[in-house]
């Protein structure tokens, strides 16, 4: 078998190609087409090294991703608290009701009877609605309890007012509307 070298073929190619150009013009000159190659050219072949194994360490497995675990939904009862002390408001409401007087009027007796003694006012809403409309709906809940106070006679510097806004816990939601009526309120701490 004959096998003609790759650039003996490429300058044939360009011979005839730039001949092709030249008879336009000219007769080429005798030296610049190059003439077969006399003698056969074969290719030799090398023999194939064959691939030596390569050995791929395997990584251990990595660990796995750590998932916080789901937590369970539970229905929160209604807090147990000293209810003589919360007001407790409708949903979405900040008017005191006449349940809630009756408290506020206890309250003030209290106050009026002890100048040294202090209250704090923790106003909380259930978790309806955004974080800024609970948080707005406490203070509205907070303002109201203070006016009632003042009106019975209670002085300004004995009222502290904190708002608390949603109160939830991580895993536990409120689903009942008694358990939300729970969460609508304001509670009364004494400080001395």
């Amino acid at each position: 078998m004959v096998v003609v070298p790759p650039l003996y073929r490429l300058l044939r190619a360009s011979a005839i190609a730039g001949g092709a150009l030249l008879s336009a013009c000219a007769v080429p000159p005798a030296s610049f087409i190059p003439s077969p190659p006399t003698a056969s050219v074969t290719t030799l072949r090398l023999p194939e090294k064959k691939a030596e194994p390569t050995i791929t360490p395997i990584a251990p497995p990595s660990p796995p991703v750590p998932v916080a675990p789901e937590l369970p939904v539970v229905e929160q009862a209604a807090p147990k608290r000293d209810l003589s002390r919360n007001v407790y408001f409708p949903l979405g409401l900040s008017e005191v009701s006449i349940e809630a007087s009756a408290t506020i009027d206890r309250i003030a007796d209290q106050l009026k009877g002890d100048n040294l003694l202090r209250v704090r006012l923790l106003s909380f809403t259930d978790d309806l609605g955004s974080k800024a409309y609970c948080v707005a709906l406490a203070a509205q809940r907070a303002s109201a309890v203070t006016a009632e106070l003042l009106k019975r006679g209670v002085r300004i510097g004995q009222v502290r007012r904190r708002i608390i806004g949603c109160e939830t816990q991580p895993g536990v939601r409120c689903v009942s509307e008694e358990c939300r009526r729970s969460r609508n309120r304001v509670e009364f701490r004494f400080d001395k």
